[in-house]
């Protein structure tokens, strides 16, 4: 009789206890819709606690986006969002850096530092001498027509006042260094002004983007010698060209297959800006160029090669001797 009365008692609570939930669940659903909450099958979206925040994020593109609103053009006008030109840029001054550090010693962080700054400066103020020289064009091509100068986000004159900002803090960096390498780093700026125009009057530009971007390789290894050695600055800065000249004509055609069928004869229509990748080249001699380019790149390492072996040889003999 007594375990009767347990199971009727756990019943009992039992029964009472879903009452007691279905009446809270009530309440709160009438207080929700007393409130103007949407209901669960309405189909709109509920509302969150206040403003919709941006997601961090910690790549370029991320960064860029979650800057103020009225920055944001000037960043993309630098390419902040798009730093693989700026690594293009940085990696030979890094190459020279550490082949002018001391055997069996890491490079210079403070040289490498500079030169990191430098290289962003000096991108984003070739970028906007670029788009300066090609906002009439930018303005005709889907691929560039958003760009901030084209698209009417920045003006001429802000774009130049932006243009002297970014030359004067450059030039901060470059007076970090000694003389030679401040009289070599001014030189390089006269291919950062005419490398957009030779697009308008070669079909090698990056030819030019190549001496321009690889000006790293001559005034790294100047920043910690003093002046250059021609027997490893030379081999480095023209590898450095080869290199560019194969990857950017890469790109070229890269773009030449995404625009093909879509918007290419807008290219077509802008004369001017030209690249090799336009050129009515038959392939086999378009491959036996590109080869050409591949066996210097490795000729000018492999003499870098040879200098360096000589003098680990040239060590290893004053060590052997102690």
């Amino acid at each position: 009789m007594l375990n009767l009365s347990g199971v009727g008692l756990a019943r009992g609570l039992r029964v009472m206890t879903q009452a007691c939930l279905r009446a809270s669940r009530g309440r709160s659903l009438a207080l929700a819709r007393a409130a103007g909450a949407p209901r669960t099958g309405d189909g709109r979206p509920l509302a969150g606690p206040g403003p919709r925040q941006r997601r961090l994020s910690l790549s370029a593109a991320g960064v860029v986006n979650s800057a103020p609103r009225p920055l944001q053009p000037y960043l993309r006008l630098m390419r902040l969002d798009k730093p693989i030109g700026t690594w293009l840029l940085y990696l030979p001054c890094t190459w020279s850096i550490a082949l002018a550090a001391e055997p069996g010693c890491f490079p210079d962080w403070y040289m490498l530092s500079l030169f990191g700054t430098g290289a962003v400066l000096m991108r984003g103020a070739g970028c906007t001498i670029n788009d300066m020289w090609d906002r009439d064009y930018d303005k005709k091509v889907i691929r560039t027509a958003s760009r901030p100068i084209a698209a009417g986000d920045i003006s001429a004159f802000q774009s130049f006042v932006f243009l002297g900002g970014q030359l004067t803090l450059a030039l901060g960096v470059l007076l970090c260094l000694n003389s030679y390498s401040i009289a070599l780093g001014a030189t390089s700026l006269l291919l950062v002004i005419i490398y957009p125009l030779m697009k308008r009057i070669t079909y090698w530009p990056q030819l030019v983007l190549g001496l321009t971007f690889n000006w790293g390789a001559l005034l790294g290894w100047s920043a910690i010698k003093g002046s250059c050695d021609p027997s490893v600055c030379l081999p480095l800065y023209f590898s450095g060209i080869m290199w560019t000249l194969i990857y950017d004509t890469i790109y070229a055609h890269q773009i030449i297959e995404i625009l093909e069928g879509r918007h290419f004869d807008d290219i077509q229509d802008i004369k001017g800006n030209t690249t090799t990748a336009l050129m009515a080249i038959p392939e086999k001699e378009f491959q036996n160029c590109f080869e050409g380019w591949t066996r210097c790149w490795h000729w000018c390492i492999a003499s870098q090669g040879k200098y360096f072996e000589g003098d680990h040889s040239d060590i290893q003999q004053g060590g052997q001797e102690r």
